[in-house]
């Protein structure tokens, strides 16, 4: 693998897994199928070098194990609290890293219900505390953000930007992800099986079950100004669509 590793991060329930395993059906990536926590985890050492060292070699375990096909040249790691660890992620990998960060109207992730729970999953202050250091990164070269509806609205023009900011051709395996993706199963997957791109949850906060949910998301002043910072820059991202 000679390519710059991709490291994805975000919010829960904004899509981090879905854009791991629609990275994993590009024949140079490889995607690994769990989050490893490595690289968003406490540094051992003062020096960025003996740090990217010792999370290379806890990584590389996990890959070893791995069935890679032939041909691979990146690998991918997706935990989404590595957005919480990008400025020692940048000290450790230099410029030999790119970063994709998934955003989603918190409307829809505060009323998004993970397989594994029952109850509502991501927490209002959750949401505004992850979202908010996204966005904080928005104007980083080596950092693509990308909002959750334009990949479930508009795939292949989302996905020719993201493939253009890592430096790769748009492939057919691409389009035809849940065909050639190893990542056919997580957890964060209902029925936890990969499936074709869908914008059925797209605007579920809509649904009068929701009503005192996104209420209380709605009334918290900061979070009003974040919905309204997420909408713009969707636009932004969109303006060539």
């Amino acid at each position: 693998m000679d390519q710059s590793p991709i490291l994805i991060g975000g919010c829960g329930r904004t899509g981090t897994s879905l854009m791991s395993a629609i990275l994993d059906a590009h024949p140079e990536i490889f995607s690994y199928p769990a989050e490893t926590n490595i690289f968003e985890s406490d540094r051992m050492y003062k020096s960025p070098r003996l740090n990217r060292f010792r999370n290379k070699v806890r990584f590389y375990r996990f890959l070893i194990l791995q069935d890679i096909r032939k041909g691979t040249r990146r690998w991918c790691e997706k935990t989404p609290n590595n957005v919480f660890a990008l400025e020692h992620i940048f000290k450790e990998f230099k410029k030999g890293v790119k970063i994709i960060l998934m955003i989603r109207d918190g409307r829809d992730v505060v009323t998004s219900l993970h397989p594994l729970r029952k109850d509502y999953y991501i927490s209002i202050n959750r949401y505004i505390e992850d979202t908010s250091l996204t966005l904080d990164y928005r104007d980083h070269k080596d950092i693509l953000i990308v909002p959750y509806e334009s990949l479930t609205t508009r795939f292949e023009y989302t996905m020719k930007k993201i493939l253009d900011f890592l430096g790769n051709d748009f492939v057919e395996q691409v389009k035809e992800y849940t065909k050639f993706s190893g990542v056919q199963s997580h957890d964060a997957f209902h029925g936890n099986k990969l499936t074709g791109i869908s914008s059925d949850s797209v605007e579920r906060w809509k649904q009068d079950k929701h009503r005192d949910r996104v209420a209380m998301l709605t009334e918290n002043s900061e979070a009003q100004v974040l919905l309204k910072r997420v909408e713009q820059y969707k636009k932004e991202f969109e303006k060539d669509a």
